[in-house]
């Protein structure tokens, strides 16, 4: 199925990112892409409107990696499935990411999939947000007014 036309925007910042959204606020995030562009062929089989802005956040290198310290493991939205399976750094309670992203989809969904997208896509099915919930996890939010902090828990319901 074609696609309905959009224009896609590449920023490699997040302060052009942020400053896209402002402009277009109605636009969609693109991370991975393997929940919205399914979704785009069904609203478009249903009639619905889809987008015309969409923003790609695959050049946005403060979005991706995984770091640690002596407080926390931070995974930035950008970091792949893929990603968390090759980090040396998610041992002890958060190595149950890579057992859990190890048996997600396939080997070439787990190099497009992204946390973020998992996470934000809010299907309760997908694998990520029941774990998120059970290490407690703290998702960082940030739009173009105000950045926010919930519990994986508080999103989720």
């Amino acid at each position: 199925m074609i696609l309905n036309p959009f224009s896609l925007h590449r920023p490699n910042d997040l302060k052009t990112t942020l400053s896209l959204l402002r402009s277009w606020p109605d636009a969609k995030l693109l991370a991975g892409g393997t929940f919205i562009i399914n979704n785009l062929k069904l609203f478009k089989s249903k009639g619905l409107k889809t987008p015309s802005n969409m923003i790609s956040l695959k050049n946005v290198t403060e979005l991706k990696g995984i770091t640690r310290d002596q407080h926390a493991t931070t995974i930035r939205s950008m970091t792949t499935l893929s990603e968390i399976l090759d980090s040396d750094l998610l041992t002890d309670e958060t190595a149950v990411l890579k057992a859990v992203c190890r048996r997600i989809a396939t080997t070439p969904i787990r190099h497009m999939a992204t946390v973020g997208g998992n996470l934000m896509c809010r299907y309760t099915w997908t694998e990520l947000p029941a774990v998120m919930m059970a290490l407690e996890a703290q998702l960082h939010f940030m739009g173009t007014e105000k950045e926010e902090i919930l519990s994986a828990e508080e999103f989720f319901k």
